[in-house]
């Protein structure tokens, strides 16, 4: 009795597209303060896009006062102007 070997098609063993999600970070702080950090992941972007000076400020609310009350939040943006790292920290829920 032989051993039964199925043949491999190459294009269905080839392996899937892998996709990448933003990573982020939380922490509960004292005070009962809330921090959050979400970046895009840059992987696979062509370095001549990447290597572009960014053309937009960050927009950056800061009404924390005494780390009791209010937020304070930060809005990066990439080279073409999409948001690229939102950063929060504030003792309100998000």
């Amino acid at each position: 009795m032989g051993v039964y070997t199925p043949e491999v098609n190459e294009e269905e063993n080839q392996d899937l597209p892998t996709f990448y999600m933003p990573i982020g970070v939380s922490a509960v702080l004292p005070n009962n303060l809330k921090y959050y950090s979400i970046k895009k992941v840059e992987v696979g972007m062509p370095e001549n896009l990447l290597k572009i000076k960014k053309d937009r400020e960050d927009i950056v609310c800061d009404n924390l006062k005494d780390c009791e009350n209010g937020h304070y939040i930060r809005f990066e943006f990439d080279n073409n102007g999409l948001i690229d790292r939102v950063t929060y920290l504030g003792s309100e829920e998000v």
